[in-house]
């Protein structure tokens, strides 16, 4: 039955993709025959079939064909899903401002020509191609966000934490390991006492990682207190959680995986399963009263839990801070509202009673390699305790 379930899933969303894509490509055939009549329906279609669908296509044929060939056809089917999504908003907002015109009749005659139709036409790609050059920008180039807080809790030998957060990264295809060193600069810039990984950092399909070296370039952070790493939803999407886990084992990153650990027996880090290993490692995640049951509560304790959802469990549970990612805070506008109704806390500082999380909008980007007024971030936490 769940499997009917999803191969209708599949139809209803290739369909939905398929009539979108058509529409815009009627639309752009309409323009490009305006300025240049020569151009046949026979050469414009297969070249724009190929573009529109070619981020599905390198989902199935990436494994097989040249690294190179692979990346370009991802990079160019994942800019064209960002800009599908801006031409079909743009195009609602016409056709929803020629709807009201039917009824309040704004719109002066002479401006409903088709050559005027064009102008708008251009407007449109146009203002598309800037958001995504605006975007590019904002995905390559993160920002630090600060936060200094409080855990009114004995740190031990700890007086004070400096630790970077980052979450997201989604290493693979297009996140490159050129990237990844740059990345790795920034965090060892702020000189931290530890850095925690809040989930997705390698995206669906291991081989990029491997094949780049990447965990060469990972092992260059720089801290005091060591680098901690929980899974999200990506490294289990994949198939290989287990051998992520394999390859982290002696890397010197702890991967904790429904585990935990302390720093000076002082302060522990806890790290948790994501929520979606479920499908692929059939059993549930550990349940978070029974996985810290056996720990000191008056010492600090800092989780590390891919998805910021359920929040009614740790709270109350002697958790002082939770550190996420998950949301990318929508990634690009306008879905920050979508991951705003969904979460309780898609992005940013959030504090009920002794309990507070963090939630990063992540280091890189899934999909589309762009965020649209929102932007990668490096989380700089500065934490005092109560000692």
């Amino acid at each position: 039955m769940m499997n009917l379930v999803f191969i209708v899933a599949i139809i209803l969303v290739l369909g939905i993709y398929s009539g979108i894509n058509y529409y815009i490509g009627l639309k752009g055939f309409e323009l490009i025959n305006s300025v240049f009549p020569f151009i046949a329906p026979k050469v414009f279609w297969p070249i724009f079939l190929l573009v529109a669908f070619s981020y599905i296509i390198s989902r199935f044929v990436s494994k097989i064909l040249p690294e190179p060939v692979s990346y370009i056809i991802t990079l160019v089917g994942s800019y064209w899903i960002a800009a599908m999504v801006y031409f079909i908003i743009f195009i609602i907002m016409i056709k929803l401002v020629f709807l009201f015109d039917r009824w309040l009749s704004f719109i002066p005659s002479h401006l409903k020509t088709s050559q005027i139709s064009n102008y708008v036409s251009l407007f449109v790609i146009a203002l598309v191609l800037l958001i995504l050059v605006i975007g590019t920008w904002q995905a390559r180039n993160p920002v630090t966000v600060k936060y200094d807080i409080s855990i009114n809790k004995d740190g031990g030998k700890i007086k004070n934490l400096h630790a970077i957060l980052i979450s997201d990264v989604h290493l693979g295809t297009l996140v490159r390991k050129g990237q990844l060193d740059k990345m790795v600069r920034l965090i060892n810039e702020k000189n931290p006492d530890i850095v925690f990984i809040a989930g997705d950092l390698i995206d669906d399909d291991i081989k990029p990682f491997k094949d780049q070296n990447m965990l060469e370039s990972l092992q260059q952070i720089k801290t005091k207190y060591g680098v901690y790493y929980c899974l999200g939803n990506h490294e289990y999407y994949g198939g290989s959680s287990e051998e992520i886990a394999e390859i982290f084992r002696n890397s010197g990153i702890k991967l904790l995986k429904d585990d935990f650990t302390s720093i000076e027996n002082s302060i522990y880090i806890i790290g948790r399963e994501d929520m979606g290993s479920r499908s692929h490692l059939k059993k549930p995640r550990k349940n978070l009263s029974s996985l810290i049951s056996g720990l000191d509560k008056s010492k600090p304790l800092i989780l590390l839990d891919h998805q910021p959802s359920n929040l009614k469990e740790p709270i109350g549970k002697g958790i002082d801070l939770q550190l996420s990612g998950h949301t990318h805070r929508g990634q690009f506008f306008p879905f920050n509202f979508i991951t705003n109704a969904i979460f309780e806390n898609d992005w940013g500082y959030l504090k009920k009673n002794d309990f507070q999380l963090i939630v990063s909008s992540g280091l890189g980007s899934w999909g589309p390699p762009i965020r649209f007024l929102n932007n990668t971030e490096l989380v700089e936490i500065n934490i005092s305790f109560n000692n």
